[in-house]
């Protein structure tokens, strides 16, 4: 049952992040993606992104990192060693979203 509670409450935080930003539902699975990694700091290039065909045509990716930036939700950043290759990073907005999941998902498992 906590686990029901958790996804319904996940599903709500989810549209109300992608309604405020104006992304799509695809545009989240990305942001997982490029979250995931950066908690190991093992930073997605935009080239890694767009090479996984799982999330659709390279087309639509593009406009979806491009969503994503224009809303803050992802940031696009260069290492020092090469300025022509772009990595991906939750932006400040994409990381008070996943805090909200985490404090919710230990709300859930408190009760």
């Amino acid at each position: 049952m906590i686990y029901y509670e958790f996804l319904k409450s996940e599903l709500i935080l989810t549209e109300k992040f992608v309604n405020s930003c104006s992304l799509e539902y695809r545009d989240i699975r990305i942001l997982k993606i490029i979250y995931l990694n950066s908690l190991n700091e093992m930073y997605l290039t935009l080239s890694d992104i767009i090479e996984i065909k799982d999330l659709g045509s390279r087309a639509t990716i593009h406009r979806g990192l491009y969503r994503m930036r224009r809303a803050n939700v992802i940031d696009f950043f260069c290492k020092a060693d090469s300025y022509k290759v772009k990595y991906l990073k939750p932006a400040n907005e994409a990381l008070n979203y996943f805090n909200k999941l985490e404090q919710n998902l230990r709300v859930k498992r408190k009760n």
